[in-house]
């Protein structure tokens, strides 16, 4: 078994994370690097419990007086960090791989926690507008792609699991995959005609850097060049959006992807005195 790396005097962490021993391990000669990633208590507190709130207010606020550099991976984290405390972190957009050129293009994928706290009932909304809309003889299944909503089960998933049974899947017309890995997101990106990545705070820009990366069209909530930003909270226009690039394809973005290497070379360079 290898050797747990040892962290020197004069060494960069990288703190994702809350912790309590950020004051120590700065003692210890460490410069600390703060990385707003996780910003949803901060930025949206109606979405989580009072405690988590006030926790995690207090833990960014800690961290922002001791830490030397500061970046960020959510343009909303920016904007935060700017009109609270007048810094402007470095902007860094992670990974994404590349999956291979499909044979077809039959689904459109949602990408992003499933929950009611999150963007999933907006998403369900605005697909049950599509399927209002067909005429009753109209078959939706075979009308339609299939939506495939694929992301890790979040707060309260179980309202949308029985929504799903209740209408019998929205006729057929809508999938759930539950925590899917890396290669099976890559894998239903190559199969999607476009991305609905409108989580508004989806930490290190996942799902629109993954759908742009692969060279499929997104539409996100977060400003994202190269995307289409959309309301997360508007289901009429999203379902005009959807509607819109069902009948008439957007062009592949032309976004290249970027490597875990490229990623860590930004950041340094950014972190360079």
């Amino acid at each position: 078994m290898p050797d747990r790396a040892r962290a020197a005097p004069g060494d960069l962490l990288l703190v994702l994370a809350p912790s309590g021993d950020l004051g120590r391990l700065q003692a210890k000669g460490l410069h600390l690097v703060l990385a707003l990633a996780e910003t949803q208590p901060v930025l949206r507190p109606d979405r989580v419990t009072p405690q988590e709130a006030e926790e995690a207010s207090l833990w960014q606020d800690h961290s922002l007086k001791i830490a030397e550099h500061v970046v960020a991976f959510c343009p909303q984290a920016m904007s935060w960090l700017q009109d609270q405390s007048g810094i402007t972190p470095q902007f860094i957009v992670a990974a994404s791989p590349v999956p291979a050129e499909p044979a077809r293009r039959d689904i459109v994928l949602a990408l992003g926690e499933i929950g009611v706290t999150g963007a999933t009932p907006t998403v369900l909304q605005a697909w049950r507008h599509l399927l209002d809309k067909l005429p009753p003889q109209i078959d939706p299944a075979r009308h339609l792609p299939r939506l495939v909503l694929a992301g890790p089960i979040g707060p309260l998933a179980t309202t949308v699991l029985m929504q799903m049974t209740n209408s019998g899947n929205f006729g057929g017309t809508v999938q759930l995959i539950a925590d899917p890995s890396t290669q099976d997101r890559a894998r239903l990106l190559a199969r999607a005609q476009f991305c609905i990545a409108i989580a508004p705070h989806e930490a290190w820009l996942r799902s629109a850097g993954e759908s742009l990366a692969a060279g499929v069209a997104c539409l996100s909530a977060q400003t994202v060049s190269g995307a289409v930003t959309v309301d997360p909270d508007n289901a009429t226009a999203l379902a005009l959006q959807i509607s819109a690039w069902l009948n008439t394809p957007p062009p592949a973005p032309s976004n290249a992807a970027r490597s875990w290497d490229e990623v860590a070379a930004d950041l340094l360079q950014g972190l360079a005195p």
